[in-house]
């Protein structure tokens, strides 16, 4: 069993004092395999418990906003701002199992979803050294659910 293998970067600018943009993208993948328990049921493949199953798991999760301070001074920042995470996640079965009712010495299964995500989001942000040295900032997103069947 490999460990979690994750990629993250983010970027934020402001435009102008009261415009800002971020940019941001965190992906993970993880896989292993283990002699299953119980009887594992991914779609239309079952594999049995004693058998070894191996999974993959992969997401990548992309945002962008733009945001407006509605209320900005030397130590505090007030906003609000629209955005867009777009999330890819994909998933992978393999093992000796059935497959419509009928046994294979080996299966395979893969399943994959694109989810975009709207979002309403509240920033703000407080230093609390007349420098910035102390920043301390808070976000409040709120984003539509989605939901599909892997």
């Amino acid at each position: 069993m490999s460990g979690p293998k994750e990629h993250c970067w983010s970027h934020s600018s402001r435009q102008r004092s009261f415009q800002r943009l971020n940019l941001e993208y965190l992906g993970a993948k993880k896989d292993g395999s283990k002699l299953a328990q119980t009887d594992i049921l991914f779609g239309d493949i079952r594999v049995p418990a004693g058998v070894l199953a191996a999974a993959d798991f992969r997401t990548e999760v992309y945002f962008a906003s733009v945001g407006w301070s509605f209320w900005r001074d030397e130590r505090r920042e007030l906003g609000i701002g629209l955005g867009l995470h777009v999330a890819d996640l994909a998933a992978k079965i393999r093992g000796a199992g059935f497959v419509n009712g009928i046994q294979v010495p080996v299966a395979s299964k893969k399943a994959n979803t694109t989810a975009p995500l709207p979002n309403l989001r509240l920033h703000g942000a407080y230093a609390f050294t007349p420098d910035g040295a102390g920043l301390a900032s808070a976000f409040k997103e709120r984003r539509q659910e989605h939901r599909r069947a892997m």
